[in-house]
C-alpha cells in the first residue's frame, strides 16, 4: 500500500511542480515525499519514475552530473482527471 501512495505522491508532485522551465532532482522528489511523511531511497524514486513512464507517463531527464526530471506531453491535466479516478462512485 505505501508504495501506491508514494507513486500516486511522486504523479501528483511531478505534474503540479514541473515542466520544461522546472525540472526537479531526485533529491528534490525524496524531500517532497519525506515531507509528506512517505519514506523513500534513490533507488524507489528511480524504480517509480521508470514505472510511471512504463505505464506511458512522459517522464523526461536531463541528463548531467545531477540529473533533472520533469513531465513532457501531458496524458490529462491535474488535478481534474485524478479527481475523477480517485472519487468514489457515488449511488
Amino acid at each position: 500500500m505505501q508504495s501506491n501512495i508514494r507513486i500516486i505522491e511522486l504523479l501528483r508532485f511531478l505534474y503540479q511542480q514541473t515542466d520544461e522551465a522546472h525540472a526537479v532532482t531526485v533529491s528534490e522528489m525524496i524531500e517532497h515525499l519525506k515531507s509528506k511523511g512517505i519514506p523513500s531511497v534513490r533507488q524507489t524514486v528511480y524504480t517509480d519514475l521508470e514505472t510511471l513512464d512504463i505505464a506511458g507517463i512522459d517522464i523526461v531527464q536531463i541528463k548531467s552530473t545531477q540529473n533533472r526530471y520533469f513531465i513532457g506531453n501531458r496524458i490529462f491535466e491535474y488535478p481534474l482527471s485524478l479527481i475523477h479516478i480517485s472519487e468514489p462512485t457515488r449511488r
